[in-house]
C-alpha cells in the first residue's frame, strides 16, 4: 500500500473478499490480486461492490445474523456476524479515503472531489 493506487487496490480488494465471505463463496487469494491499470482497479471495484449490493438487497436478517470465523492478514481471527462483517466494509473503506484526500491534499492537490456524500450523485 506504498502508493495511493496501492491503497485504491487494498480498499476493493477488502470490498470483494468480506463480500464473498458474507456470500459463502470461495475467497479470492491476496496473490491473485494483478489489477495493474486504474481501470482495472476501478472494474475490481464495481465488480466488488455489486457483490455487495447483490448480498445486501438480498440478505434476510437471519442471514445478516450468522457468525462467520475467519482468518485475516493483520488482526488474526476473527468472529464475527454477516451484518457486523458488512458494516466493517463501509468503515474500512472511509478511513482509507479518508487517509488517500489528506495525502493528497498534503501533497498539494487541493482541488479534489467532493467528501459530502450529500454533493455526490450517489443514489440512495
Amino acid at each position: 500500500m506504498g502508493t495511493i493506487g496501492g491503497v485504491v487496490l487494498h480498499i476493493f480488494a477488502v470490498e470483494l473478499r468480506y463480500a464473498q465471505r458474507l456470500r459463502d463463496e470461495e475467497v479470492i487469494a491476496w496473490e491473485e490480486f494483478r489489477q495493474t491499470s486504474i481501470e482495472e482497479v476501478f472494474e475490481l471495484g464495481d465488480h466488488a461492490r455489486g457483490q455487495l449490493v447483490d448480498f445486501l438487497t438480498n440478505a434476510s436478517e437471519k442471514e445478516l445474523d450468522k457468525i462467520l470465523t475467519f482468518q485475516t492478514l493483520t488482526a488474526g481471527t476473527v468472529t464475527a456476524s454477516k451484518y457486523k462483517i458488512a458494516s466493517n466494509i463501509f468503515l474500512h473503506d472511509i478511513r482509507h479515503w479518508g487517509q488517500i484526500a489528506t495525502v493528497l491534499r498534503q501533497s498539494g492537490f487541493t482541488d479534489q472531489w467532493a467528501h459530502d456524500m450529500l454533493l455526490t450523485d450517489v443514489r440512495m
